[in-house]
């Protein structure tokens, strides 16, 4: 295996809300995190919300169920003030904080 296959992101592929939701799901400091995510990829934490609620809506879909770590996930994203999961899929920009 060549050392770019070793380096290689397994991740890149994925698409955000994706890599996102996976991100909270997985860490051990969970929902704690979200603001140093949202911050890492420049966001807010509104938007990091839709793009989780984006990736549970369709883990549901694919899967049937989420697991008890991605349904807290997906919860907690689900509690929303303004922004939708519409204005992400159609590629709306929102001004940052």
């Amino acid at each position: 295996m060549g050392e770019s296959a070793l380096n290689a992101n397994p991740f890149a592929d994925w698409p955000l809300h994706h890599l996102l939701f996976v991100k909270l799901r997985n860490s051990a400091k969970g929902l704690a995190k979200a603001q140093s995510v949202a911050d890492l990829h420049g966001l807010s934490l509104e938007e990091l919300k839709a793009h989780c609620r984006l990736a549970g809506e369709e883990l549901i879909v694919r899967e049937g169920a989420l697991t008890e770590a991605g349904q807290r996930i997906y919860d907690w994203a689900s509690d929303v003030t303004e922004l939708s999961v519409t204005a992400h899929q159609q590629g709306t920009h929102h001004a940052h904080d």
